[in-house]
């Protein structure tokens, strides 16, 4: 099927129709939709972490910053080491003997 055959047939299809009441009722369940998830998160947020959940957190948080520490070492690590010179010179093996 190509999308242009496609493009015809949904194209073709109807809207489903709604009951009245549906409309009537619509504005009421959204916002009751809400005021439930609102509830619901400052319930969650009010909710004192319990000693695993807290533990995990930190974990999850050292674990983020470990992983970044890390990425900068490796992005950083070839710029730092580049800058030395670790050649000797001539001069420097004479004074050296």
């Amino acid at each position: 099927m190509k999308n242009s055959e496609l493009d015809q047939i949904l194209k073709s299809a109807r809207v489903p129709e709604r009951p009245p009441t549906y409309w009537e009722q619509f504005h009421t369940r959204v916002q009751a939709k809400a005021h439930w998830l609102q509830a619901r998160q400052k319930a969650y947020e009010a909710q004192p972490l319990s000693g695993a959940k807290a533990l995990v957190r930190r974990l999850r948080l050292s674990m983020a910053g470990l992983g970044l520490a890390g990425v900068l070492m490796v992005a950083l690590a070839p710029m730092v080491l580049s800058t030395r010179d670790h050649r000797i010179t001539d001069s420097q093996v004479a004074v050296a003997r």
